[in-house]
């Protein structure tokens, strides 16, 4: 489709009467134009006008996509963190039971002291 100036400023192309798009003997004879170049002239601008009018929709397509990457990412994310909160509990409760069992046996110690050498004071 050609850049006119209407184009350029306004994004839409000049209207034409409709002796242009359709034309009668008054304009056929100055112009040269006949009816079946017309046509075919319509033709071709109503196919350039349908390509145009696809690229939106595969460009919404494409965002649809993008967006769906973006949320699986967030999924898997999520999922990440789940995996790590678990792992941290996992070593937390690990810990925990690590020095439970240090102090139990320290107790142990100390009671089987006592009961060895007597009170330790």
């Amino acid at each position: 489709m050609e850049h006119t100036p209407p184009r350029l400023a306004y994004g839409v192309n000049a209207v034409m009467l409709m002796e242009y798009i359709i034309p009668s003997l008054h304009i056929e004879t100055p112009t040269d134009m006949t009816v079946r170049r017309a046509l075919e002239e319509g033709i071709v601008q109503l196919e350039e006008l349908e390509e145009e009018c696809l690229g939106p929709d595969e460009e919404i397509q494409q965002g649809n996509l993008k967006i769906q990457e973006l949320m699986n990412e967030r999924v898997r994310l999520r999922e990440k963190s789940t995996m790590v909160e678990e792992e941290v509990k996992n070593l937390e409760k690990g810990i925990k039971d690590f020095f439970y069992k240090k102090t139990l046996v320290i107790k142990q110690d100390a009671h089987d002291y006592v009961e060895e050498f007597g009170d330790y004071h």
